[in-house]
């Protein structure tokens, strides 16, 4: 459900949840009816975040203060993308973990 009406020209945030699977380029539809301007992403019981910028074919990972990034497919108007076979863990999609996600547009 949309926080803000896309079509008033306003700012638009969808949230949900997926549950990992180690798939490189796994799609999750965010719902905007827009490419996001960002989605930020994180697992409940740790301390790491996930971060996706508009125009980005990359998934940036941070946790403490280290940050890497990790290439993905670039978002567009249905889907945002996340899993790199390099570490599933660090590219948001590692099986066994319940991600919560923002969508902003």
């Amino acid at each position: 459900m949309p926080l803000w009406n896309p079509y008033s020209g306003g700012l638009v945030i969808m949230t949900g949840n997926y549950d990992g699977n180690d798939a490189t380029d796994r799609a999750v539809f965010h719902g905007l009816v827009v490419v996001p301007k960002l989605v930020v992403i994180f697992f409940p019981n740790g301390t790491e975040f996930y971060w996706i910028y508009a125009g980005a074919d990359g998934i940036l990972f941070v946790e403490s203060s280290t940050q890497t990034r990790y290439a993905v497919r670039a978002m567009d108007i249905t889907n945002f993308y996340v899993g790199n076979a390099t570490s599933y863990q660090c590219s948001a999609n590692l099986t066994g973990r319940n991600y919560r996600w923002s969508a902003i547009g």
